[in-house]
């Protein structure tokens, strides 16, 4: 699934990315992948910060070849992304 929202800010030099990974409200495991980034917006060394599920918290990593995921393993019904990284 691509990321819903992607776009480069000149002013600050970085990429804000969002993502909503949607599931029947089962286990989602970890490393599972949320979302792919387009080619140009991929960082340049694989990026770590905390993400958003729909009644808890945990942690997300975007890689470098553009694979958004999660860490650990969780019953939720969807997981919201929101974060700023630089290229």
């Amino acid at each position: 699934m691509p990321a819903q929202n992607c776009y480069y800010e000149p002013l600050t030099g970085k990429v804000h990315i969002e993502a909503v990974f949607l599931n029947s409200g089962g286990n989602i495991p970890g490393q599972t992948t949320l979302a792919t980034v387009p080619s140009l917006y991929r960082p340049l060394a694989t990026f770590d910060f905390p993400a958003m599920f729909n009644n808890s918290c945990g942690s997300a990593a975007i890689d470098t070849n553009g694979v958004l995921r999660q860490y650990t393993s969780n019953t939720q019904q969807y997981m919201y992304i929101s974060t700023d990284y630089f290229i």
